[in-house]
């Protein structure tokens, strides 16, 4: 049983999602023989940091699939597709096998990791950037996190370049200092 799987969201990565229900679309791609075999699809998925648990994904027999740009005769794309309801995030996996008495093949056992689905918090925006009396020679952006529930940004200043061995430092204040509303 020879078979390739793709996934969206990706396997082996982080996604950032804007809604807390999210379809899951996997691609099988199997010999043109073995298309029509009765093959299933398992999604393994952990929503909100919760116990791990399965759900069989449904093969996708519509006429809406992607067109293929170039046609491969060797080989035959199967879609399946399920729904991942998240408030926070979820890490997930994918298992397949092309009949019930087979055994079940791992992503994992493709080289494949995990993959990773973050939902964005209408909080986390970059313009709610909150540093009190930020001095404005910092160019401030925004960037995604890997990790659910925090902000990231990077700050850039610029400074000039060194002048023969001499370096150059600069020393730009971010904002009010930490604790400083104490004083």
């Amino acid at each position: 049983m020879k078979a390739l799987v793709q996934s969206y969201p990706p396997l082996g990565q982080a996604s950032v999602v804007q809604t807390g229900s999210q379809s899951l679309i996997v691609v099988l791609e199997v010999s043109a023989d073995q298309e029509h075999d009765p093959w299933e699809v398992s999604l393994w998925m952990s929503v909100d940091e919760e116990e791990w648990h399965e759900v069989i994904l449904a093969r996708y027999e519509d006429d809406l699939k992607p067109q293929m740009l170039q046609k491969q005769f060797a080989s035959k794309f199967l879609y399946f597709t399920g729904r991942i309801c998240l408030r926070k995030g979820a890490k997930f996996t994918i298992k397949f096998r092309s009949s019930s008495e087979q055994a079940w093949r791992w992503a994992h056992d493709e080289g494949l990791d995990d993959g990773s689905i973050l939902l964005n918090s209408p909080g986390f925006t970059s313009d709610r950037l909150q540093i009190p009396d930020l001095n404005i020679q910092w160019k401030v952006t925004s960037k995604i996190s890997q990790s659910p529930g925090t902000r990231l940004w990077s700050l850039q200043c610029p400074i000039k370049g060194s002048t023969g061995n001499d370096s150059s430092v600069r020393n730009v204040d971010v904002g009010t200092p930490w604790g400083s509303f104490l004083r």
